[in-house]
């Protein structure tokens, strides 16, 4: 299953329609382009597409030939489409597409994977699981019976950056 299948069957199991998104790579600029695409996740879009800027958006409408236009105007070039969907993304945004990965590796809910690895880490003992719904408690409890891999817990971690502790 790919990513984009996964997150048409993640929403048609929620009982919901997907929220896609079309983004012309390079608007308003390569970075800010970036940034709008990490503020799209943020806000809850399932799939953003990342358009290529060309020279006859005719189609497309005036507000889409607006910003391909602009995204052209300032240079942006195929590189620049390369490097905005392959952008580094935030601590919070690598850990979350990792435990997508991973979760669509082995066929289940991300929120069994990110509680399996709570439940791997020897320092944690009595997670606080939040839940305001019954598919909560059910992915809690399979979680308790996911095993990841040393190679799973190692992808899931590589964004993290510890912090000193501060106020003692």
């Amino acid at each position: 299953m790919t990513t984009l299948e996964a997150a048409f069957a993640r929403t048609r199991a929620e009982g919901r329609a997907a929220l896609v998104a079309y983004l012309p790579a390079g608007y308003p600029s390569v970075r800010g382009g970036i940034d709008a695409l990490v503020a799209m996740v943020d806000a809850g879009v399932d799939v953003v597409e990342v358009g290529l800027p060309y020279s006859d958006p005719l189609m497309d409408g005036p507000t889409i030939q607006a910003a391909v236009e602009a995204a052209l105007a300032t240079g942006t070039r195929t590189a620049d489409v390369l490097a905005t969907v392959e952008a580094p993304w935030p601590p919070t945004h690598g850990g979350r597409l990792r435990v997508a990965r991973v979760a669509e590796a082995r066929g289940v809910p991300r929120a069994q994977v990110a509680l399996a690895w709570v439940a791997q880490q020897p320092t944690i003992t009595a997670p606080i699981i939040g839940a305001t719904g019954p598919h909560h408690l059910t992915d809690a409890v399979a979680a308790l019976d996911l095993r990841l891999t040393d190679d799973e817990i190692a992808a899931l971690e590589r964004p993290y950056a510890p912090h000193p502790v501060a106020g003692f």
